[in-house]
């Protein structure tokens, strides 16, 4: 097992099948897209700039998606909450994911990163 692998496996229901789902949702989007684990964490990756990151935060527990091109990003499910370039979607790990925000933001993040690349 991969350390990827490894750390959704070390998650506990629901929370791994929601980040699985999830993962699955975001690498399929683009063939281009690539995950690594970093700083314990699972990054996405576009043609090798940093597309976003999955995180559980510390004091609430919550999960949520930080978006290296946040700044770029309009979705008003997105928090900047005082981030100068990323921003975030705090997702419930019983609930359903929004399949066409992350569509959406995966899409947005993409485009955003293209312009840059020019």
């Amino acid at each position: 097992m991969n350390p990827v692998e490894e750390y959704y496996e070390r998650l506990e229901e629901p929370d791994r099948s929601c980040l699985l789902a999830l993962r699955r949702l975001i690498l399929i989007q683009n063939e281009q897209i690539s995950e690594k684990l970093s700083w314990k964490m699972p990054f996405f990756y576009y043609r090798n700039k940093m597309l976003c990151y999955l995180r559980q935060d510390k004091t609430t527990h919550r999960f949520y998606s930080s978006w290296s091109e946040g700044n770029q990003l309009h979705h008003p499910q997105l928090k900047q909450e005082g981030r100068k370039r990323f921003k975030v979607l705090y997702f419930n790990t019983n609930e359903d994911i929004d399949r066409e925000t992350i569509i959406d933001l995966v899409q947005q993040s993409i485009e955003s990163i293209n312009l840059k690349m020019r």
